[in-house]
């Protein structure tokens, strides 16, 4: 899309990957058990542990490429 769209990517990665698992086996028991969906932020500890994993990533951003992750990070440039 970004090559489409007339950019020239320099860098793509994965990133959240530490917390794919989590969130795979999450997406998996919401299907096993529908219920509403809530936007509600997790307990104050979990939010906290959450973001450390989180954070451990940005170390390893642009020195190795993630093999999977939840988002994407590209850097491109107009031609």
């Amino acid at each position: 899309m970004l090559h489409d769209s007339g950019l020239i990517v320099s860098h793509i990665t994965c990133f959240n990957s530490l917390l794919f698992p989590l969130a795979a086996l999450e997406r998996l028991k919401q299907k096993m058990t529908p219920s509403r969906a809530s936007m509600a932020l997790p307990p104050s500890l979990l939010n906290t542990c959450l973001e450390k994993i989180f954070g451990l990533e940005e170390k390893w951003l642009g020195r190795f490429p993630l093999p999977y992750g939840l988002s994407l990070l590209a850097i491109a440039r107009k031609r």
